[in-house]
C-alpha cells in the first residue's frame, strides 16, 4: 500500500511541492514503551488514570478510551516527544503528522496484535495559542486516515471535543497537546457512522461480522451499522 504521506502529497495537490515545499522521509523520533522509558511515566500516569478509568460524565459504562489501557498494559502503547513542530505552519504540521501516521502504520503490522498498539505523540512546542490548528487539522485528515485504517486524535488541554455519548462532555481534554494514533476497531463505528468514506472502508472491514451476527448492541453498535447501511446503501 502506499505511504499515507505520498498519498496526502496528492490528494492535497502539487502546487505547494512546485512552491517548494517538500514531503521528507525523515523518520520520526524513537518510540518508546513503558518498560524502556521510566521517565515517561508522567504520560503514562495520565493514560491510566484518565483514558484507562470510568469517568462518571463519559455517557457509558467502561473506561474513556477501552483501547488505551490493553495497549498499555501490553506495552504496545508507544510514545515519542516531538521537539519540532511548533504548530506555526499548517504545513509542517500536516507533515507531521502524516510522518507519524505512517510510522505508527509500518510498526503496528509487525506486530502481532495490531490492535493493541497505539502511539501518543506530545507536541511539545506546541503553544496554547496554536492549539485550534491540532483540531483543524484533524478535521481535515481524519477521513483519509480511516480509510487507511488509523484513527487519530487530537488531544490538548482546552480541547471541546464531545464524548460520543454526552455532547457536554469534553472527552479529549489532556494536560498536553498531542495526536493520538492506534488501529481502527470494530468498536469505531460510532467514529465513522456518518462519514460515508469512512464508512465505506469500515464496512468492507467489519461488515462480516455484522452479517454473522457477532457484533454486539449492548451499546448501539449493530443498530448504528444498520442505520450507516441504509443511509449510505
Amino acid at each position: 500500500m502506499r505511504s499515507l504521506l505520498s498519498r496526502a502529497g496528492r490528494a492535497i495537490g502539487r502546487t505547494a511541492l512546485r512552491a517548494g515545499v517538500r514531503l521528507g522521509r525523515q523518520e520520526p523520533s524513537a518510540f518508546l514503551t513503558r518498560s524502556r522509558a521510566a521517565e515517561l511515566e508522567t504520560v503514562h500516569a495520565w493514560i491510566r488514570d484518565y483514558l484507562g478509568r470510568p469517568h462518571p460524565d463519559l455517557g457509558r459504562k467502561g473506561p474513556v478510551c477501552p483501547y488505551a489501557g490493553p495497549s498499555l498494559q501490553d506495552d504496545g502503547l508507544w510514545v515519542t516527544f516531538d521537539d519540532e513542530a511548533d504548530g506555526a505552519s499548517a504545513w509542517r504540521l500536516r507533515r507531521a503528522l502524516l510522518r507519524y501516521a505512517d510510522a505508527y502504520t509500518a510498526r503496528a503490522r509487525a506486530t502481532p496484535h495490531p490492535e493493541l498498539t497505539a502511539l501518543l505523540v506530545v507536541l511539545s512546542r506546541v503553544p496554547r495559542e496554536r492549539y485550534a490548528r491540532l483540531d483543524e487539522l484533524h478535521s481535515e485528515m481524519k477521513t483519509m486516515l480511516m480509510t487507511n485504517d488509523v484513527m487519530v486524535s487530537a488531544l490538548h488541554p482546552d480541547s471541546t471535543r464531545s464524548a460520543v455519548w454526552n455532547p457536554q462532555f469534553h472527552v479529549l481534554r489532556a494536560p498536553f497537546p498531542a495526536f493520538a494514533f492506534r488501529t481502527m476497531d470494530v468498536r469505531d463505528i460510532v467514529f465513522v457512522a456518518t462519514n460515508p468514506k469512512a464508512f465505506a472502508h469500515y464496512a468492507r472491514r467489519f461488515g462480516h461480522l455484522y452479517a454473522e451476527g457477532r457484533v454486539s448492541d449492548e451499546f448501539g453498535y449493530a443498530t448504528a451499522f444498520a442505520q450507516a447501511r441504509a443511509r449510505f446503501g
